[in-house]
């Protein structure tokens, strides 16, 4: 299953979108691995606001993820606990005028797991960053230089759990 709702707003500056989908995986466990038999769920929201004449956005999304996955075949009784994971973002610039600058973060836990209907390249990180940016435009008047951009950013990565190779 595979659903997403999505409301845009106060002329088009504004919007919201909702999420879902679910996977009942039926395979046999002992052919397929750990994808052969499971249940996987996620549900996402993310959003884009604009303010001042879309010259400021906020933008942003939230994951959530929840595997259940089916215990060995030699013993029906037992059931693996769930795995719960989580991941977003959030940006926040100024996109107008010839200074711009802005601020992002950015999450994925150990446990967030979306390849039964999505893809993840990786998990297990942290990251943050800003920038400024100036920008020169001579507009038609005279002189060598016609236009310029000078960026200045920094942006940091880590692991999001301190634990490897525990599962």
């Amino acid at each position: 299953f595979v659903g997403r709702l999505g409301k845009e707003f106060s002329h088009g500056t504004r919007r919201i979108n909702l999420m879902q989908t679910a996977v009942q995986n039926t395979g046999s466990r002992e052919e397929f691995g750990d994808r052969g038999s499971r249940e996987a769920y996620t549900t996402g929201v993310d959003f884009d606001l604009r303010f001042r004449n879309r010259g400021y956005i906020a933008r942003g999304s939230f994951v959530g993820s929840i595997i259940r996955p089916e215990g060995p075949a030699s013993t029906s009784d037992f059931r693996p606990a769930r795995r719960y994971g989580t991941g977003g973002n959030i940006e926040l610039r100024k996109a107008g005028g010839s200074v711009q600058y802005g601020t992002y973060g950015r999450w994925k836990t150990d446990r967030l797991d979306l390849n039964d209907l999505g893809y993840l390249r990786a998990s297990d990180d942290l990251a943050t960053g800003a920038w400024l940016n100036l920008l020169y435009n001579s507009d038609g008047r005279s002189g060598r230089l016609r236009s310029g951009n000078l960026r200045i950013s920094a942006d940091g990565t880590w692991m999001y759990a301190s634990r490897a190779g525990v599962d």
